[in-house]
């Protein structure tokens, strides 16, 4: 692991919590950002470095710090737009009488020190399976281009020029994770929480165990990220106590996943 890559993890930190920076973890940054983009982390990343290039406590060339501000802010208004048509889209669904909770994405984002800075490239949500068709139907008359799900898949792919992608699951996990990965023993069962401007999530319970989970399914399939850890640990900042970490803590031990 190479000093510039922990140097993009301090950073990465540090601006996640709304910590300033310390200059020194700061050199090469050009490198640095090499790393925060492959973990999907820059735009957090230079959210808190920012203001040490600002004042000239970190110094790069003015015409690439004019290019890192526009290229920030445009992925900010980016997202922003995205998200708030998705939304809108997902209000639609809910005057129709279908119950979805989002996952992951704007109801982790919430807990950064500049939620707008933690950029999704889609939206995922869970619906149940007996809404699936209603909600095609929805969606289409919206104007998303809605994918035919395969038939042993748990989501099916829906795109608008506007929202971009929306993921609609129909459970949390394919039949091959939930057998061979977490062993058939991960069970959802709480009500959707309503986190005010329109956005369901799943119950506090149900979503530190689905974090986790898509975290270990992320770590056997390919790898885990940094933004997959850091969403899960300020989740657990957030809610540590109202987590039945007896009951979590249990669960990573059955599936032998303690280490």
């Amino acid at each position: 692991m190479t000093q510039d890559f922990l140097n993009m993890l301090y950073l990465f930190g540090a601006s996640a919590l709304g910590r300033e920076v310390e200059t020194q973890y700061c050199k090469n940054l050009s490198k640095i950002r090499d790393h925060a983009l492959s973990q999907e982390v820059w735009d957090v990343v230079y959210s808190g470095v920012r203001q040490k290039i600002e004042t000239g406590e970190v110094k790069i060339p003015s015409e690439i710090h004019t290019a890192l501000e526009k290229k920030f802010f445009s992925n900010i208004g980016l997202n922003m737009q995205k998200t708030q048509f998705n939304l809108a889209s997902l209000k639609k669904l809910e005057e129709n009488g279908i119950k979805y909770a989002v996952l992951k994405g704007i109801t982790v984002a919430r807990f950064y020190a500049m939620p707008e800075a933690r950029v999704s490239s889609d939206m995922d949500i869970l619906i149940d399976a007996g809404d699936e068709k209603k909600t095609v139907e929805i969606l289409t008359d919206i104007g998303y281009k809605c994918e035919n799900r395969p038939k042993y898949d748990h989501h099916m792919k829906a795109y608008h020029q506007m929202g971009g992608l929306l993921e609609v699951h129909i459970s949390l996990h394919s039949a091959p994770t939930n057998d061979i990965i977490l062993d058939d023993e991960i069970r959802y069962n709480e009500e959707f929480i309503n986190l005010g401007d329109g956005v369901y999530s799943l119950g506090v319970q149900d979503g530190i165990t689905f974090l986790s989970a898509h975290l270990i399914k992320h770590l056997v399939n390919d790898a885990a990220g940094v933004r997959q850890m850091m969403d899960l640990l300020l989740y657990m900042k957030e809610y540590k106590e109202e987590i039945d970490w007896e009951k979590y803590n249990a669960l990573i031990e059955k599936l032998g996943l303690r280490k």
